[in-house]
């Protein structure tokens, strides 16, 4: 749109340009009569209007020559084009920084979803091992607890980082509008 926007506004540049000019044109005129009831007048004094041919071309110009306020819509038409300039480059500058950020958030989510992921991980096999000892009669059923309420935390945060991250490549792929980035399933 933006772009669109400059190609309009450097036509207005353009054309309140060509109005500080003026308008030329090129004037012809043919006639021809023919009377044959009434002599032709060969005496070059004498007008003839019946019986006549005549040929003609002029150069027609006009020019307003209101040349201040020509010059200054000239300059408000520059000055509402580097306007939309200045807002095709905040646009661009925009959606760059938008790309960046989100991009930014999915690598944040994906370091949390490994991190979460190694911490499921390792309170599962921490509650396997409190479960085999328990199984063995090494362990007491009690010393279950905190093993298994540490894993249920870990697969919780595990769960919610995964989510994060598969907001966060949805973010990216709506910013960026690269849909095949974006998980399906």
């Amino acid at each position: 749109m933006a772009r669109a926007g400059i190609r309009a506004r450097d036509a207005q540049v353009s054309l309140a340009r060509s109005k500080m000019y003026p308008d030329l044109a090129l004037g012809m005129s043919a006639g021809w009569t023919r009377a044959p009831e009434i002599d032709d007048q060969l005496n070059p004094f004498v007008k003839d209007n019946a019986n006549y041919v005549s040929l003609g071309f002029g150069l027609v110009a006009q020019w307003n020559l209101d040349l201040l306020p020509a010059a200054a819509r000239l300059e408000q038409a520059r000055a509402q084009l580097e306007e939309t300039r200045a807002l095709e480059r905040f646009a661009i500058g925009g959606v760059g920084v938008e790309v960046e950020t989100a991009y930014a958030e999915v690598v944040a989510a994906k370091q949390r979803e490994e991190a979460y992921g190694r911490a499921e991980s390792l309170a599962k096999r921490w509650l396997i091992g409190v479960q085999q000892g328990i199984d063995l009669g090494t362990e007491e059923e009690k010393a279950l607890v905190d093993p298994a309420k540490e894993f249920a935390q870990q697969r919780f945060n595990h769960l919610n980082a995964i989510m994060d991250l598969n907001v966060a490549v949805s973010k990216l792929a709506l910013v960026t509008g690269w849909d095949t980035i974006a998980p399906k399933g």
